[in-house]
């Protein structure tokens, strides 16, 4: 024990100059790993060797995953401030920054092969400015095996994509290789992307030097990436839409939203230096509008992030030098006139039919002409426009919420216009597409209820299947519009306030309408074969109006009855009051043939009764007596347990 103790006092052996050398050995190179494997990749498809090409597929995806871990944890240049000083040094001194390399082709040449570094070595260039390879392949001055490395893995990621290739126009997914048909690969490279935008992003923001380096870096290679993530999605869409949209292969969805949201962090974090990139944004904005308009319920996730792509689009600026916040406005107001025409073609409420036509035709020629040539079954027709109100509002609820985008971008629109009053004026016409499609059924004979109204394509039959469907749009359009206003909104206040009164009492049932406003609703025939009307029996779309009721309360604050005429808001408590008691009195049976799940059920009642208590912290103290014991004697009706 002495010996060992005694042993602890000297000094440790010297290392050898192998162990030296290890120590000091360079980290795998990841880009030359991954632009191998892509290569390899390439061989086995050219040689149309199946067991070859599954195994180079493998090894693709382990080098992409390998390489996505490692820029989550850090970056693309791994945390080397010494490299990333040299690069912005260079950078400055060669106004590499400016984004004049847009024109450059990345993927198209052979990712910097040997040759090339050969002959740049031997060049005449001096010192600090030797050029190296770029990111696509040519000299640059960005210093010496400074982007050696990271120009490779942009290379090798441009491949996958199939950036620097054009496609027929006729036909987009015409002469292309088994990489780009392959989800999976697709997927996995537009992740990589991803995540190397969100790490930039994220340190950008601490002022790491690491961070604006990598920027500079991504700066040459965007226009060519958010090209080849362009004609990734679109061969997807295209692939989707020959397949109805409705039996789709999971690889496909999760390929076209992950291009999307690979897009859409491109597109924050470089902000207005794209603004002259016109080819690639065109072409991933159309391919995100069309996404938003696929029919079938696996696509919804690649809506989603088709419509944060098309949020984002306004924070890349335009060629015309348009601030992000003109922009953005014009594209909500866009959105909302496009949404307003397409209610009033399929069935218009405010008989407008012919304006609606033209303005549609301005926006989108080819809808009329799909309606009247491929689309004559009102089954279509239907699919269609629930396709496109559900699209149009998922676009005008992410423009509102700024999703995809991260604190910094938002300030770029700070200054931005809110065109609140055409919102409002959508929100009530979707509101009251039910009342008008029950009044339409009601109105027409029997006989012609499967005939399309006049200036319109939906018949009264199929106006009645999507009603429903209309109104839960516009009270998500009213929801994001409530998170965007805030205190801004209070000149509205009054418009606000009654929007969200006329929705939550229209879908409240004829019993509690008649018991609170007997002169306002009128009388249902007892033979059930006029005037009958059972939209608003749907549990969980009265749910969500109560929802957005106490939303809008709680926004509102105290100036909820100042906004309210007259007696609006108490009659809004006795409405909720007399909802809670419906569900309470009825013990599981139905109530006028109300149409929902048991925990629809019970989803209402924790609605109702969240909304009244956020109604009396808010403005309880300017209720009346009458009011307030009506809401007490409701509470204590519900806790006493003898219902």
């Amino acid at each position: 024990m002495r010996n060992m103790e005694y042993s602890t006092l000297y000094p440790p052996k010297l290392p050898s100059a192998k162990a030296v050398e290890s120590s000091n050995a360079v980290e795998p190179s990841m880009g030359r790993g991954l632009i191998d494997a892509v290569r390899a990749l390439e061989r086995m498809e050219a040689a149309a060797d199946g067991a070859g090409f599954q195994e180079a597929t493998t090894q693709l995806l382990s080098a992409l995953s390998d390489a996505r871990l490692m820029l989550a944890r850090r970056g693309l240049l791994r945390g080397d401030s010494v490299r990333a000083k040299a690069l912005l040094t260079k950078t400055a001194e060669a106004g590499c920054g400016s984004g004049s390399t847009e024109g450059q082709s990345l993927g198209q040449y052979g990712g910097g092969g040997r040759g090339g570094r050969k002959k740049r070595r031997k060049g005449g260039a001096s010192g600090a400015a030797l050029s190296v390879m770029s990111l696509d392949g040519r000299s640059s001055n960005l210093g010496r095996g400074v982007a050696d490395d990271e120009g490779l893995l942009l290379v090798a990621l441009g491949r996958i994509l199939g950036s620097g290739k054009k496609n027929d126009e006729q036909d987009p997914t015409k002469n292309e290789g088994q990489i780009l048909r392959s989800g999976v690969v697709v997927s996995e490279a537009a992740e990589v992307l991803l995540v190397l935008c969100r790490h930039t992003m994220i340190y950008l923001s601490s002022g790491s030097s690491c961070a604006s380096a990598e920027r500079e870096m991504l700066l040459p290679a965007c226009p060519q990436l958010l090209s080849g993530l362009g004609r990734s999605a679109e061969y997807f869409v295209r692939r989707i839409q020959s397949s109805g949209g409705y039996i789709v292969h999971p690889d496909m969805t999760m390929a076209l939203s992950s291009c999307h949201r690979a897009a859409a962090a491109i597109i924050t974090l470089m902000g207005t230096r794209l603004s002259r990139s016109n080819g690639a944004l065109g072409l991933v904005t159309s391919t995100a509008l069309e996404t938003l308009f696929l029919s079938g319920g696996v696509t919804s996730e690649c809506a989603q992030s088709g419509a944060s792509l098309l949020a984002s689009c306004p924070l890349a600026g335009n060629a015309d030098g348009a601030a992000p916040a003109q922009l953005w406005t014009k594209a909500l107001e866009k959105a909302t006139d496009s949404l307003t025409s397409v209610v009033n073609l399929f069935f218009p409420i405010h008989q407008s039919g012919p304006t609606a036509n033209q303005s549609l035709k301005h926006q989108d020629t080819g809808l009329i002409e799909k309606m009247q040539s491929s689309l004559i079954s009102q089954t279509g027709r239907c699919a269609e426009f629930q396709s496109r109100v559900e699209g149009y509002a998922l676009l005008i609820s992410s423009l509102l919420d700024m999703d995809g985008c991260d604190a910094r971008s938002e300030r770029s629109i700070v200054c931005a216009t809110l065109p609140l009053s055409p919102i409002l004026d959508l929100i009530e016409v979707l509101f009251a597409f039910p009342s008008a499609a029950e009044a339409q059924y009601l109105l027409t004979k029997s006989r012609l209820r499967d005939v399309p109204v006049r200036n319109g394509y939906l018949s009264p039959n199929a106006a009645m299947e999507v009603a429903n469907f209309a109104k839960l749009q516009g009270i998500h359009v009213f929801e994001s519009v409530l998170s965007a206003i805030g205190s801004s909104g209070l000149n509205q206040g009054r418009r606000v306030m009654r929007l969200a009164s006329n929705a939550l009492q229209s879908s409240c049932s004829y019993a509690l309408r008649r018991s609170i406003d007997p002169v306002g609703s009128p009388a249902v025939r007892a033979d059930r074969k006029g005037g009958r009307r059972w939209l608003h029996n749907s549990l969980h779309l009265r749910c969500m109006t109560v929802r957005v009721f106490s939303h809008a309360l709680v926004r509102a604050g105290p100036g909820a009855i100042l906004a309210s005429e007259g007696d609006i808001l108490a009659k809004d408590l006795l409405f909720l009051s007399g909802c809670l008691l419906e569900q309470a009195v009825a013990g599981g049976m139905a109530v006028e043939d109300e149409w929902g799940t048991l925990s629809d059920r019970i989803e209402l009642v924790t609605a109702c009764a969240d909304a009244v208590g956020n109604a009396l912290s808010v403005a309880g103290a300017y209720l009346d007596t009458h009011t307030r014991a009506t809401l007490e004697s409701t509470a204590s009706l519900c806790l006493s347990g003898t219902l």
